[in-house]
């Protein structure tokens, strides 16, 4: 394979081959454009592998990834695996293949874009897009393996990122933008087994006469209501932090950050990536980078109240030739524990680092939250995802990568915060 991604035949038949599709159209392990950036098919075995290294045995996530906590089970990353162009979970001791050539020969590579939510009974549920037919995949972890569903693309049709998944009583509700219009939409199944797409209400322009959004930034975020679910997603065309909820079967919009409502004040842009969460007492808590001031944000929503505050500022400037609010917070997760108190991991692009922020969810948002730095080696850490679990620990992976930056040197590594260190 060369640089570009396409599979190189070294013979007149490989040759042929190629013209059909992939290295291997049989299996279609390093099928034609499946190796990403920095990977090589190995003609041998028809994977991908590290342009600097052989496949290795134990998953090597490069990219974004979804760690959950189910109930009373260790916590689970799923992601995808590059050499093997398949969708895995982890638990960091096993790893189970749910989609992709590795879990069945049949299966072109997919699960690049994933997202992941634990069910109440200790199920995992998964959403991804397969690549090259953009369609939406389901997945739920069961006794006997995964379960794996295709949505109907009749009905949804082509979908492209982001996407973010709830749980809903038992099942799975998927945010994710259409690809014909790029608006979104929230995507689960009725009790008929019938697929059912529900349009998401696009806000009006922040100020009088002003269009609606037409782009959406990076990510989505959604949790599950006690009668519907709540929406965090970011108004690309302003720059704004919409959420957007469902009770009950209606909808209902408001910006809570990057813009002044009452006034049409533009605060700068605001919002992207943000994270959700259902606090105990039925508010919602959202956590948001303020790219304007560079600084991550977090906040109550109760109804039309909204109750901010920074979190995180005072970070170090960027690299030479960069602007330190472009570097902060560009990848954020954050989860809840059990009595309120809210945990967010953040990159630091001015660093390359990740880092973990406790902080004790009140009204005042008091005390000073707790910044917990990550293990002080010199590696990059990219990409933190978190959960927390049924006791209150913090579950918390990242991607490290030597500061060399070969593929080879990336792993996942796991740390975990005892459920009594909080402030």
């Amino acid at each position: 394979m060369d640089r570009t991604g396409l599979c190189v035949a070294a013979t007149a038949r490989a040759a042929a081959i190629v013209a059909l599709g992939g290295c291997a159209p049989a299996s279609p392990l390093c099928e034609s454009g499946a190796c990403p950036n920095g990977y090589v098919c190995d003609g041998k075995t028809g994977q991908c592998k590290p342009t600097d290294a052989l496949v290795g045995s134990t998953p090597q996530f490069f990219g974004r990834f979804s760690l959950v906590a189910p109930a009373a089970q260790p916590p689970v990353a799923v992601g995808y695996w590059p050499e093997r162009q398949s969708l895995v979970a982890y638990d960091g001791k096993a790893a189970s293949f749910v989609a992709g050539p590795a879990a069945r020969p049949t299966d072109p590579p997919m699960g690049r874009d994933v997202a992941a939510a634990a069910g109440s009974d200790g199920s995992v549920h998964l959403a991804w897009i397969r690549p090259g037919g953009d369609t939406l995949h389901l997945g739920r972890s069961s006794s006997g393996g995964w379960q794996v569903t295709a949505v109907d693309g009749s009905v949804l049709g082509a979908v492209a990122a982001p996407l973010a998944i709830t749980v809903a009583g038992d099942a799975p509700v998927v945010a994710v933008r259409r690809a014909s219009s790029g608006l979104p939409v929230v995507v689960e199944r009725d009790a008929a087994g019938a697929w059912i797409v529900d349009a998401v209400p696009v806000p009006p322009g922040p100020r009088k006469d002003l269009p609606p959004p037409a782009a959406f930034g990076r990510s989505f975020s959604m949790v599950a209501l006690s009668d519907g679910v709540a929406l965090a997603l970011h108004d690309a065309t302003y720059g704004d932090l919409v959420l957007a909820v469902r009770n009950g079967g209606a909808w209902g919009t408001q910006r809570i950050a990057g813009v002044d409502v009452a006034t049409g004040l533009d605060l700068g842009d605001a919002g992207d990536p943000s994270a959700l969460a259902l606090a105990p007492d039925g508010a919602l808590v959202v956590a948001w980078r303020d790219a304007g001031r560079g600084e991550i944000r977090m906040a109550r929503v109760a109804g039309a109240q909204v109750q901010a505050q920074t979190v995180v500022t005072s970070l170090a400037p960027g690299p030479a030739g960069t602007v330190a609010p472009q570097w902060a917070g560009t990848a954020l997760a954050m989860a809840l524990r059990p009595d309120g108190r809210a945990a967010v991991a953040w990159f630091n692009g001015s660093t390359w680092r990740s880092s973990l922020l406790l902080q004790r969810q009140t009204g005042t948002f008091a005390p000073t939250p707790a910044k917990t730095a990550l293990d002080s080696g010199a590696n990059l850490q990219l990409w933190p995802s978190l959960a927390v679990d049924q006791d209150g620990a913090v579950h918390l992976a990242w991607v490290e990568v030597g500061r060399g930056r070969a593929l080879s040197t990336a792993r996942l590594v796991w740390a975990t915060v005892a459920a009594g260190a909080w402030p």
